[in-house]
């Protein structure tokens, strides 16, 4: 059994980062020489390690058209790796390929109004014309928002799940999942038996970050995940874009502040002309 196979088992047990992982997936396939402390190995891999290690993944993948890659892999993508915390392992479904793009990711509230789709849908004709990609987190609101008007602007879309491909959230976005997992492409950290927990929402955040060339805001309260998605672009030294808001409603607070830290403002479609050129053909 080669090391790719161990971490696949071992990830199946802990879906944690490579970071945390290390440590216990090092100690497990050493010959536990005195000379190397052990790790705190967790209840699940002491009572499951042997099970896991004879369980068939690439059979069981391959049947759900489900692509692992590992952190050891030529494939993993190189931007995770500038992350403290990169993934241990990545399941795709979808065009891979679609990674070596220019990616923006459009990010936004939850409860993002009309505004928000209209922003974006201004701004498609753009990322079509120069074959970017969009990326965003297939959430309710600004991401399902993004999402959508790729699609309808023939766009490819990323889209970075909280959760393993088993539990689909929210339920109503299971159409367009498996639209994104047949003809774009959708990523997790999380093997597809992970289901849904509030943290993992604010771990996939990092993701989309490190994936994106860019960021881009639409509406979004002061503090709010979006806000954390921002946080984790500027730590990646990526450049932030925005969009100005009505001065009397909560979800301009959030664009109005980066605005006044520097992000770059977007008024029109003319304003990503400026910015950008023409930059098609873009390849990592």
């Amino acid at each position: 059994m080669n090391k790719r196979q161990h971490l696949l088992a071992l990830h199946s047990l802990l879906p944690w980062p490579w970071n945390r992982l290390k440590p216990i997936y090092n100690y497990l396939i050493s010959s536990h020489t005195a000379s190397l402390a052990p790790p705190k190995i967790p209840n699940v891999v002491q009572q499951k390690w042997s099970e896991a290690l004879t369980f068939p993944f690439d059979v069981y993948y391959e049947q759900h058209m489900i692509t692992p890659i590992t952190i050891f892999d030529d494939s993993y993508p190189p931007r995770l790796k500038e992350l403290h915390d990169p993934p241990a392992v990545v399941y795709i479904k979808g065009h891979a390929e679609l990674l070596e793009k220019r990616v923006l990711a459009i990010i936004g509230s939850r409860k993002a109004t009309s505004y928000s789709k209209e922003c974006i849908a201004q701004f498609m004709p753009y990322f079509k014309d120069q074959d970017w990609v969009v990326c965003s987190g297939m959430a309710v609101g600004a991401d399902t928002m993004a999402h959508e008007a790729a699609l309808v602007h023939e766009v490819p879309t990323i889209a970075v799940l909280g959760s393993g491909f088993q539990f689909i959230y929210p339920t109503s976005n299971r159409n367009l999942f498996e639209h994104l997992a047949k003809d774009h492409l959708v990523i997790s950290e999380y093997p597809p038996h992970t289901a849904v927990s509030p943290h993992q929402f604010i771990a996939r955040n990092r993701i989309i970050s490190a994936l994106s060339d860019g960021l881009l805001v639409t509406e979004a309260e002061k503090k709010s995940g979006t806000m954390s998605t921002v946080e984790f672009s500027l730590d990646l030294g990526k450049e932030v874009y925005t969009v100005p808001g009505r001065i009397d409603s909560p979800l301009s607070a959030g664009p109005h502040i980066l605005i006044q830290q520097g992000a770059h403002l977007l008024h029109s479609i003319e304003d990503l002309q400026d910015i950008f050129g023409t930059q098609k053909n873009f390849l990592r």
